[in-house]
């Protein structure tokens, strides 16, 4: 299926019509993601952009043609990255038929590495990098289905050109399958998407990835019950008064039994006071209990980036 990309809208449509979320839209609602367009020295964003344009323009042209051009990034790339390997392709669109999010992307650069036998995915940034891992990872993602190369065959890179006369190439993690899913699920369903915390170091990658599958679902609920047992309290007030009102003590209902229980008095212990005023005889008398160990889940209200 051919893939058409709109540089002035930056989306992505398909022969058929069908139109595909671009990898950085959806990248934009990690925790790591920076809105450029809120930093105080636009003139900076917007020459860094400018520049990124340039570097990919030239790095194309030099791939597919030979063509050499001005900038210290490709003369960086042309003598110390090229020559270390091997089939390479600039501006590869890539797409991948999510049933949560259908998704397409462009990987700047892709080439072989005949030493370790595995393709590498590079991507050029001339901004920040701060969330390639979950680019690079889409990309990977989209490029191992649509080639049928194992992902274990795919490595991830990255060109970070903010200081030309400091070139730095490094390479970077792919974040797991499990992390990705719950990635597109949450920008599907405009949900927020929220990293492992470092508390959770005790943890292997597995096990948070499970538990960030989990996380959204477990939010879901415990909001969903505060909000019932508020409908419950609110109802029972009612028809409590509303028996009172008609003097009715009890009834019943298909399968509920409805009791009024009258207000009453009682005398309760103030054990506080008794510990205060009587210390020595408290602790005598106290008994050590076990109590068994349960699961407190306290639901934060975490909004978008932004808003």
């Amino acid at each position: 299926m051919q893939m058409i990309f709109d540089s002035e809208d930056h989306t992505y449509t398909s022969e058929y019509g069908q139109i595909f979320t671009p990898v950085t839209k959806i990248i934009s609602i990690t925790p790591r993601a920076v809105d450029f367009r809120r930093l105080p020295n636009q003139k900076a964003v917007t020459a860094s952009a400018e520049r990124g344009k340039i570097i990919h323009a030239e790095l194309e042209a030099f791939i597919k043609r030979g063509e050499k051009g001005i900038t210290l990034t490709l003369e960086w790339f042309v003598r110390v990255l090229y020559p270390l390997f091997t089939n390479w392709e600039s501006e590869v669109i890539v797409y991948s038929d999510e049933e949560s999010c259908p998704y397409a992307g462009t990987i700047d650069l892709i080439c072989y590495d005949p030493k370790s036998d595995k393709w590498i995915l590079i991507d050029l940034k001339t901004g920040g990098h701060e969330t390639v891992d979950y680019q690079l990872s889409l990309y990977k993602r989209a490029f191992c289905i649509r080639r049928n190369i194992d992902p274990e065959k795919v490595e991830l890179a990255c060109i970070d050109a903010q200081d030309e006369l400091a070139i730095n190439f490094f390479r970077v993690r792919t974040i797991l399958e499990s992390w990705l899913d719950n990635l597109l699920l949450c920008f599907a369903n405009d949900i927020p998407f929220v990293e492992p915390l470092p508390s959770l170091k005790g943890f292997s990658e597995t096990q948070i990835a499970n538990l960030m599958g989990v996380e959204q679902y477990i939010s879901t609920i415990e909001k969903d019950l505060k909000k019932l047992k508020a409908m419950q309290s609110e109802y029972r007030e009612q028809l409590y008064t509303a028996m009172e009102n008609a003097l009715v003590d009890t009834f019943e209902c298909g399968s509920i039994k409805v009791t009024r229980v009258k207000e009453t008095t009682s005398k309760n212990f103030d054990t506080e006071s008794f510990k205060t005023d009587h210390a020595d005889l408290y602790a005598e008398y106290t008994k050590e209990i076990r109590k068994k160990g349960y699961l407190k889940v306290t639901v934060r209200d975490v909004t978008k980036k932004g808003e």
